[in-house]
């Protein structure tokens, strides 16, 4: 990624790669096991604990 802008030359070039570009985002299996020995889930039954993980992750992707 600190490459790009080398390789690309202008911040013109570098945001249109990126507005065509696809992002993968993962949450490891340890992040969810550390939220789950937590007690934080609680309140959620394990589909209800992925579905909130999934809401809050989705607030912060932003689309343009």
């Amino acid at each position: 990624m600190k490459d790009l802008p080398k390789a690309l030359k202008t911040q013109k070039k570098v945001r249109e790669h990126l507005a065509k570009s696809i992002y993968f985002f993962s949450i490891g299996l340890n992040d969810y096991n550390l939220e789950v020995n937590n007690n934080v889930t609680s309140n959620f039954s394990s589909i209800g604990f992925a579905d909130h993980l999934l809401d809050e992750v989705t607030k912060h992707i932003k689309v343009h």
